[in-house]
């Protein structure tokens, strides 16, 4: 079963992921610019508030944003509407 912050990222996101150890186990994570755009995707509560934040820290980039949704497999709306979300995760 694939969860939907998964679905809605782009689909080379697995070759940007980062390695955290912790003891000997190893964890792979999402790369924070595709975290936030997956979360866009998939459209939770809260998560504009949270795109902000992040934008707000310098943890992601709206060009970047922008230029990886054309590699996220969705619907033409929802492209729109995550556009939409971009744009006013980095309005003031």
């Amino acid at each position: 079963m694939t969860s939907k912050t998964v679905e809605y990222a782009p689909i080379d996101w697995k070759s940007r992921t980062i390695d955290i150890r912790v003891g000997g186990i190893v964890g792979r994570c999402m790369d924070p610019t595709d975290l936030i755009l997956s979360k866009l995707g998939a459209g939770r509560p809260k998560v504009l508030e949270f795109a902000r934040a992040a934008a707000k820290l310098g943890l992601s980039d709206a060009k970047i944003l922008l230029d990886r949704l054309a590699h996220v497999q969705c619907s033409e709306q929802l492209r729109r509407l995550m556009t939409d979300r971009i744009k006013a995760s980095f309005s003031d």
